[in-house]
């Protein structure tokens, strides 16, 4: 068995992009993985439980962090050259500039995992060139690179079967709802989350849905937590008082899924939109922005509604329509869950990496699990269908 350096500069960041490394860490069928953080904190911890862990300081790629960024450098070669791996793989953009030199002087190949859409030039280009291949999370992320080349697009995937069962009652007793609908955010407090479209859209249900809840779950990275307190001082002008619950960090996802009626995101360009499919495997339809890599998730009419960024109205309306409308919510959620399993499993999309892993090794593709369509290959999208 192979062995793989998974290497991520955040130290106590747990968003999407570090989850979904946790969970390709547990999942890659043949590759056995050390990760590598950016110093100890909430990443470290919940990588021990996964995988032998190491603690590399990664500074900011800047000059006045030279000496740093050569010790940096030199401790990654030295973890390579000792476990052996047959490659290396950067899940962000800081980690890979140090994750390049190091493959360099440990004669290694090098994997750049690309989760965000903001293209960061001249970086973009100097790191497509150093990395043996790039794997993009969307369609929308490739778009960074001019040309595909070693480009590969690979959906993230979940646990389908984690997903398909959460204790709502055990969440309903907990915040002390009643039996309406309860429609919820899930995503980290930040400004491009767009949450005040959200609390403007929730303002125009709760007059027509005087039963129905809405909650408000994730943290804000800032220590000073500026822009919660901008949501919350937002929630008291537009009146929202106990109709709506900041519920801060979720650890039982699952079971969040399982609580809400319809789940939104209102994202400006989100690169993937990780929860989207978490919903969806857990049965629930979404509303979710146009944006981005949303549009290679959701099936407009199926499995939810797509509303462009900012139509806070359209927004409204289509948490509206599934919420009159039972029978058709539960059919979307149906769908969800099976497009979801069929195109966003983690076992999937964990055969897919390591297929790009054996194109630099020259070995034989992995066989595809059970769900996967070999017609979508990695891109983990239907025959036909765009990505974005």
């Amino acid at each position: 068995m192979r062995r793989v350096l998974l290497i991520d500069h955040h130290q106590d960041l747990l968003g999407g992009g570090q989850m979904s490394l946790l969970a390709l860490a547990q999942a890659l069928p043949r590759t056995r993985p050390v990760i590598v953080c950016g110093g100890p904190g909430a990443l470290s911890r919940a990588a021990a439980s996964v995988a032998p862990v190491h603690l590399v300081p990664m500074p900011p790629l800047r000059p006045r962090h030279l000496a740093g960024g050569v010790r940096a450098v030199l401790a990654l070669a030295r973890l390579a050259r000792a476990h052996a791996p047959s490659l290396l793989h950067a899940n962000s953009s800081r980690a890979m500039g140090y994750t390049a030199a190091a493959g360099r002087l440990a004669g290694c190949p090098t994997v750049w995992h690309v989760r965000v859409t903001d293209r960061d030039p001249p970086w973009d280009a100097v790191l497509r060139r150093a990395a043996s291949r790039v794997i993009a999370v969307s369609g929308a992320v490739a778009a960074r690179f001019p040309a595909a080349g070693r480009v590969r697009t690979i959906h993230n995937g979940v646990d389908i079967d984690r997903f398909s069962v959460g204790d709502a009652a055990a969440w309903r007793r907990q915040l002390g709802l009643g039996a309406g609908p309860v429609v919820g955010m899930v995503a980290q407090l930040l400004p491009w989350k767009r949450y005040p479209d959200f609390l403007r859209a929730v303002a125009m249900l709760t007059g027509p849905w005087p039963e129905a809840h809405f909650v408000v779950a994730g943290t804000d990275p800032d220590p000073a937590r500026r822009h919660e307190n901008q949501l919350r001082d937002l929630a008291r002008e537009l009146g929202l008082g106990p109709r709506l619950l900041f519920l801060g960090f979720c650890g039982d996802v699952p079971g969040l899924m399982h609580l809400l009626d319809v789940l939104v995101l209102a994202s400006d360009g989100e690169p993937f939109g990780r929860v989207v499919i978490e919903a969806m495997a857990a049965g629930r339809p979404v509303v979710a922005t146009a944006a981005g890599g949303i549009p290679e998730i959701v099936v407009p009419g199926v499995t939810g509604y797509l509303v462009p960024v900012g139509c806070v109205a359209e927004m409204a309306a289509a948490i509206g329509r599934l919420l009159s409308d039972p029978a058709t919510a539960q059919a979307m959620g149906a769908a969800g869950r099976q497009r979801a399993t069929a195109h966003f499993s983690l076992a999937a999309h964990a055969c897919a990496v390591e297929g790009v892993y054996e194109e630099l090794w020259g070995d034989d593709p992995v066989a595809l699990p059970p769900g996967a369509e070999p017609g979508a290959g990695p891109l983990g999208r239907p025959p036909g269908q765009g990505a974005g």
